[in-house]
């Protein structure tokens, strides 16, 4: 009721004395200004409840709002700003999650998938109980090609609850963009014994592009029966078998991976977010397992450099705080004008811990040599006697 009246504003503004009911009334006054699209009133009148609350839950809600407030009015990047400052002062973990939530939020409205899934995957993160945010963190990253993460996820919530049908349904296209169709086809078909539509679309999708109505296992079930079945019977199951250990060690890789990937954006996005900025790498020796590596920045675009094999390595991109995604190239000796030629690389992050004595890199192409670290030994100046 307050809203449809300017009047109340000066009703609401005479209980602010009352410290217990402060932080309530600086978010009616806020939704007020809301009302009447005078946002950098709403932004300020947000500030006061935030500052005013007595926890950090109520005060990330208060955050939160507040940039929802300036998300509405297009100023996306100020919003972003707000909240990640906010994340420097908050520790509770169910008002990091808040904050996060919002941060995702904005970067989903954006277009931004990647950034959004990371922000998801700090919910996940602080709210480990929670299903809902962990089935949105994986959908997330499955949207933003996160395969790896996104299996995790899935993994992690189907353990919990083996019956849920769209993570079901949804394992099986992470498993499937994984390489992974037997266990891929499981999935679906779990989901489907549980009546999901899509995951019966997915399944007659799969079978015919593979030109089957039926699958294999039933074509060998059949021909195994036969009086004197013909020696592809017997290939074909030891295909299978072969494939389903195949596809049992691959699964046990994507967790891994998935596992440590979870790691290291745990370390890398609050890095993202809240740390300080670096101008310039520090002093010491670089190297990558034990191989001599250059670092350099100019203004806040990394450069690493190292040798591996017969080819090179190189890392770079542009650093916010002391974080930010890369693309990480592999060179190639041209011989012909006897210099170093990369390719056209793939997509990254990298961050630096904070101590300042680890580049820590994530690759997102697939294979083992997927994270590296690039590690300083410090200079050692003399003792005085």
């Amino acid at each position: 009721m307050y809203a449809s009246d300017s009047s109340a504003l000066r009703s609401l503004e005479s209980l602010t004395s009352n410290e217990d009911l402060r932080p309530q009334v600086y978010g009616w006054i806020a939704k007020c200004h809301e009302f009447f699209n005078r946002t950098d009133d709403a932004v300020a009148a947000y500030e006061l409840a935030a500052a005013a609350a007595s926890s950090d839950e109520e005060r990330a809600e208060y955050v939160a709002s507040l940039a929802a407030s300036l998300a509405k009015t297009g100023r996306t990047e100020e919003a972003l700003r707000r909240v990640s400052g906010a994340l420097r002062g908050i520790t509770a973990s169910q008002a990091q999650a808040t904050l996060y939530r919002t941060i995702g939020d904005i970067e989903k409205s954006l277009g931004r998938k990647r950034d959004a899934a990371l922000a998801y995957e700090m919910v996940a993160y602080n709210r480990p109980e929670d299903a809902a945010a962990r089935f949105g963190a994986a959908y997330a990253q499955g949207d933003a090609e996160l395969s790896h993460l996104s299996c995790a996820n899935y993994d992690t919530l189907l353990r919990s609850d083996p019956s849920h049908i769209s993570a079901l349904n949804n394992q099986g296209v992470t498993l499937d963009d994984l390489g992974m169709p037997i266990r891929s086809v499981s999935m679906y078909r779990r989901a489907a014994e549980q009546n999901s539509t899509v995951a019966m679309a997915n399944l007659a999708f799969k079978l015919l592009k593979e030109g089957f109505a039926k699958e294999a296992e039933e074509y060998i079930a059949n021909g195994r029966a036969q009086a004197d079945p013909h020696e592809n019977i017997g290939l074909a199951m030891s295909r299978l078998v072969e494939t389903r250990e195949k596809e049992s060690e691959a699964l046990k890789g994507a967790l891994q991976r998935g596992a440590q990937e979870q790691r290291f954006f745990h370390a890398y996005y609050p890095t993202l977010l809240t740390s300080a900025a670096i101008e310039e790498v520090p002093a010491g020796e670089w190297s990558v397992r034990s191989t001599l590596a250059e670092l350099t920045m100019k203004g806040n675009h990394l450069v690493a450099e190292w040798a591996d094999g017969s080819q090179r390595r190189r890392v770079e991109g542009n650093l916010e705080n002391r974080a930010g995604p890369v693309r990480i190239h592999r060179l190639t000796k041209w011989p012909i004008r006897d210099e170093w030629r990369p390719d056209a690389g793939v997509d990254g992050f990298a961050y630096f811990d904070d101590r300042l004595e680890r580049l820590v890199v994530l690759s997102t192409e697939r294979g083992d040599d997927f994270l590296i670290e690039v590690c300083r030994k410090p200079e050692v100046t003399g003792a005085r006697a």
